[in-house]
Order: C-alpha cells, then structure tokens, then sequence
C-alpha cells in the first residue's frame, strides 16, 4: 500500500467533504443538530481501506492515523466554518432587525411630515369654526344689546307717557274741597250749638263750662264726673 497515495486520497476527500457540507449549510440551512454530527463524525474516507490492501499491522496503524488525522481536520475547519456562519447569521440577524427598525422610523417619519399638512389643514378649520363662533356670539350679544336698548326706549316712553297722563290728570281744576267743621257743643239752657272751645253760649250767654269742686279742673256743663279726677258733680 502506497501511503503517500493513500494520504493524497485523503486530503482530497476531506476538501471533498468540507465543499458539500458549507454548500450545504449555506443553501439548506442546516439544523444545529445535524451540523454538529457532521463535525464530530465526519464521513469521509472509510471507504478507502477497501480500495487499498494493507499489508501488515504496522502499515494499517500508519493508515488509520493519516486518515483520523485528515478527518480531525474536516472536523475542525467544519467547525470553524459552521462558527463563522452562525455569526454572519447572527449578525445578519441583528443587522436585519436594525434595518427593519430603521426602515419603520423611517416609514413612521414619512407618516408624519405627510400628516403634517393634514394637521395644519385641521388647525386653520379649526380655528376658522372658532372665528365663525366667536362672530356668531358677537352678532348674538349685540343683537341682545340692541333688544335690551329697544326694551329700555320703550320702557321710558310708557313711563313718560303715564308720567304725562298724571300730571295732565292732577294739574287739572280740582273742585274745592269741603272745609272741616269745627267740633261743635250745644248750650245746656237754650241748645244753641256753640263751638267746642267756648266758654258761653253765643246766644244766650249761659256757661258752658264748670269747676271741678275738687280738683278745680274746667268741664262741660251738664257732665256727670270729672274729666281730671273722676269726682262725680252735680252737673
């Protein structure tokens, strides 16, 4: 057996294997699972003792390290491979996610420099419907000033009007008004009437007043008791 041969077979199989395992990664996205089996049991090269006759335990021995050497190696330049794949995957991940992120802050600021005008369309309705109710209650108050003043005008020509109608009514000619009667009395003797204040009769000269004996008050003639004191007298 040829071991240069036989270790040339190898190296071969191993880039062999190394090319259909990355394509695979690459292109089928490999579980994690599968990949490491590859990496631990790489398949190459068992088929080789076959096609070679070994002569001799020695010769096998030598046979057995190349080919667990060159399968050492698929596995470890597999794993370095199958490490830096799942970085750029990651990363292509993260970068992605940024992208995404970016492109929705993006689409977000779009949204709002196109809703710019739509609010400043909204903000001047909005304040022309204020102008046109701030008009409308100014027509309104000066609409309630000018009925307030009207009211007021007609209500000062009624009270002019009855003020008028009074003052014809009570500077006119009045009739003259009957004047009090004096209190009157009337004369014990001949019932002349004589005013209340008198002393004596006007028409017969009679008294019309006495003394109280008592308390020495003046009352009218013809009284039974005093209007002082109470005392009865003969009158």
């Amino acid at each position: 057996m040829d071991l240069n041969v036989f270790e040339r077979d190898c190296e071969q199989a191993c880039y062999r294997f190394l090319e259909e395992y990355k394509q695979r990664i690459s292109e089928e996205g490999w579980p994690d699972d599968r990949v490491e089996e590859a990496i631990s049991d790489p398949h190459i090269l068992t088929y080789l003792h076959y096609r070679y006759r070994v002569s001799g335990n020695d010769e096998r021995v030598r046979a057995d390290s190349i080919l667990a050497c060159w399968k050492a190696r698929a596995g470890n330049e597999l794993r370095d491979y199958w490490d830096a794949y799942k970085r750029r995957r990651e990363e292509n991940k993260k970068r992605e996610a940024r992208d995404r992120e970016d492109e929705e802050e993006r689409e977000k600021e779009r949204s709002r420099q196109s809703q710019v005008p739509q609010r400043e369309r909204e903000q001047e309705e909005e304040e022309e419907r204020e102008r046109q109710k701030r008009s409308r209650l100014e027509e309104e108050r000066k609409r309630e000033e000018a009925k307030r003043e009207e009211q007021a005008r007609q209500n000062k020509e009624k009270l002019s009007k009855i003020q008028e109608e009074w003052k014809n009514q009570h500077t006119a000619e009045a009739p003259p008004r009957p004047q009090a009667q004096e209190a009157q009395t009337y004369c014990p003797s001949c019932g002349a009437p004589n005013a209340k204040s008198a002393k004596f009769c006007t028409k017969c000269g009679t008294p019309l007043l006495m003394k109280c004996p008592s308390c020495g008050a003046l009352f009218r003639v013809g009284a039974k008791f005093c209007t002082q004191c109470g005392s009865k007298v003969d009158g």
